[in-house]
């Protein structure tokens, strides 16, 4: 039978230490894979050296007049990084949704475990926060 802890395991971000032991707090599973897409998501297109294609275009958002034909751009930017780059995900859904009253845009990516580590259905989300003009410098 297939366990979530089979994923993987890392270190948790931002860093934090365990209350109990002192030494990193290390998380695995969902929580890893909710981590790790969340990561690669915020990442900057041709930030590491190397990998020029690893990342997404959203922290281009800030810059952008948000209009209706824009923010798919932004999603298909997500859905190519996440079918990519994390193995361990099937993409399902990607809604992106705009505060009206504060131009904030939030992201939420659904996703199932790829077939390699799960044989029944299994559905996971997470909820990412986008860059704004004002937190990017």
């Amino acid at each position: 039978m297939f366990k979530l802890e089979s994923l993987g395991r890392g270190v948790r971000v931002p860093f934090s230490a365990d209350t109990d032991t002192g030494k990193l707090s290390y998380i695995t599973g969902e929580e890893l894979l909710s981590q790790d897409i969340r990561r690669l998501v915020l990442l900057p297109l041709g930030d590491r050296p190397r990998r020029e294609y690893l990342g997404t275009l959203v922290n281009e958002l800030p810059f952008t007049n948000l209009t209706a034909g824009v923010t798919p751009r932004f999603s298909r930017s997500v859905e190519n990084a996440i079918v990519s780059h994390e193995y361990r995900a099937k993409l399902l859904k990607i809604k992106t949704t705009t505060g009206s009253d504060t131009g904030r845009v939030r992201m939420t990516v659904t996703y199932g475990l790829s077939s390699q580590f799960l044989r029944t259905h299994q559905e996971f989300s997470t909820e990412i926060d986008l860059p704004e003009a004002d937190n990017v410098f």
